[in-house]
């Protein structure tokens, strides 16, 4: 029986060491607006911060949408939500820029930003819609699906 016992405890598995999130590491103080606090959560789905853009090229990646609109004095960007094809991973044209200060959000509405050039396409960038119920975004925010 000492035999068995000895065994089992000899073939227990070993615990997978998973990789740690570095939330802890992210507080450091080094860069203070990398953190989102509860604030930016607010913005991220909120109308008042986010714009609708269209007519990007289908070429361009989100670091080169993030520096046009850092070019043209938006330099408060939170979040880019950009939709890409499932096939070849292209851009489909269109996206939301949410941005962290509603100022930000109309200099981007302006003729400033609105109608500029990138890469051989006109920028047009309009108030967003709010999400419509039965999609992924309006259920986020408490929207009823489809039926």
């Amino acid at each position: 029986d000492d035999a068995d016992v000895e065994k089992e405890t000899k073939k227990r598995k070993r615990k997978r060491n998973r990789k740690k999130k570095n939330s802890d590491n992210a507080t450091d103080g080094a860069d203070g607006d990398t953190t989102p606090n509860e604030s930016d959560a607010a913005k991220l789905s909120s109308v008042e911060h986010t714009v609708f853009i269209e007519g990007l090229p289908f070429t361009s990646t989100e670091h080169e949408v993030r520096a046009f609109f850092t070019a043209h004095g938006c330099k408060d960007v939170l979040q880019l939500r950009l939709p890409t094809w499932q096939d070849s991973g292209r851009l489909r044209g269109f996206g939301h820029v949410v941005f962290a200060s509603q100022e930000t959000r109309k200099h981007a509405l302006s003729d400033e930003v609105n109608g500029k050039s990138m890469g051989n396409r006109y920028i047009t960038v309009k108030e967003a819609n709010a999400p419509r119920a039965g999609t992924t975004a309006g259920a986020a925010i408490g929207g009823k699906a489809r039926e």
